[in-house]
């Protein structure tokens, strides 16, 4: 099956010099790319499979720079999101993004990475104050893609595409701590490996009684990935965070609660309500102060005193001048809750 034949897939190739192509078999007729190509392209792999969408640039090829600077990000293979795998809804300034692939326990397969990581550009467009990530079917997220690592360990997936599924994953764990708006890991359900430290990309945790978190990338014979050297050390510190990697020690949730990678833990049959109550305090809030805050606590990491003040003091004239601190302020001399509007 020829790949822009293959189910869902959509193909953009760019030839030298920008020309568009309809299809990878058309710019592969040019016989200099076909030289500067193994005999059977890697590219060739991707066919059969949906949700994918690859951009092809030629122009390295073809000026002698070879297959491996390909390979470096030459050419993208993106996949794109699907309806199902993700879903995205922004509704009252809260924009929820749904894992929804109950059946794998919303393991971060390539299309549920690629999911995300558009629903986080849509929200960039939304008029959300804040966001939500959930998991359907009472599991936040398996982690990485078993069904991938047993096609690996049989052949069938070539190492540079194992890389690239790592990369995909990290890029979607990224897209959501790197978001300028408060994001809430809403738990009801097991976070494992990727999928713990996607909930700990975000920004605060809520959880449910029987929520439960393992870094337990060990029970697979892997290493760390998509995150944990970073974000896990950060709330556990160092020696904390060797011990659950080593261990892979799966946490109740108030054992998690108690380490700090959990922020709230409710009964499950005030679960909904509670977590409802807690993000709408957060999506009703001065919008561009929270945003603000929380740019300043990441940079606070890593900053003196004296850089820290001085952040501080420059974030803070920007606020000033928004509709929001002008209503803060009313409404306290006037004894009364604020209205925030978000700007």
């Amino acid at each position: 099956m020829a790949l822009d034949q293959a189910p869902g897939v959509r193909v953009n190739a760019i030839a030298p010099g920008d020309v568009a192509t309809e299809s990878i078999e058309e710019a592969m007729e040019d016989e200099d790319v076909r030289q500067s190509l193994p005999d059977q392209t890697p590219l060739e792999r991707f066919a059969g499979r949906r949700n994918y969408n690859v951009r092809l640039n030629l122009e390295p090829l073809t000026s002698g720079r070879g297959w491996g600077n390909f390979l470096n990000g030459w050419a993208d293979v993106v996949r794109s999101m699907s309806d199902e795998s993700v879903l995205l809804d922004v509704e009252d300034g809260i924009a929820t993004v749904t894992l929804n692939e109950p059946d794998m326990r919303n393991a971060l397969t390539g299309d549920v990475a690629g999911g995300i990581v558009d629903a986080m550009d849509e929200i960039g467009d939304s008029d959300a104050r804040c966001v939500v990530i959930t998991g359907a079917g009472g599991s936040f997220s398996a982690g990485g893609d078993i069904n991938a690592m047993l096609e690996g360990l049989h052949g069938e997936v070539a190492p540079f595409e194992k890389v690239q599924n790592i990369n995909d994953t990290s890029e979607a764990l990224k897209r959501v701590h790197e978001c300028e708006l408060p994001v809430i890991a809403k738990i009801d359900g097991t976070c494992f490996g990727a999928g713990a430290n996607l909930a700990i990309a975000c920004d605060v945790q809520v959880a449910s009684e029987g929520s439960r978190i393992s870094f337990g990338f060990r029970q697979v014979g892997l290493a760390v990935d998509t995150g944990t050297s970073y974000f896990l050390p950060r709330i556990v510190g160092q020696n904390k965070a060797q011990e659950l990697v080593l261990t892979g020690a799966m946490l109740d949730a108030d054992e998690a609660e108690d380490l700090g990678l959990f922020t709230q833990v409710y009964d499950e049959e005030e679960f909904e309500d509670e977590a409802a109550e807690y993000v709408d305090r957060i999506a009703t809030g001065p919008t561009v102060a929270l945003k603000t805050s929380k740019r300043l606590i990441r940079q606070g990491l890593t900053s003196d005193l004296d850089q820290a003040m001085t952040n501080e003091a420059a974030g803070q004239a920007q606020v000033f001048e928004t509709h929001d601190h002008e209503e803060g302020a009313t409404a306290f001399m006037e004894g009364r809750d604020p209205d925030f509007e978000g700007h």
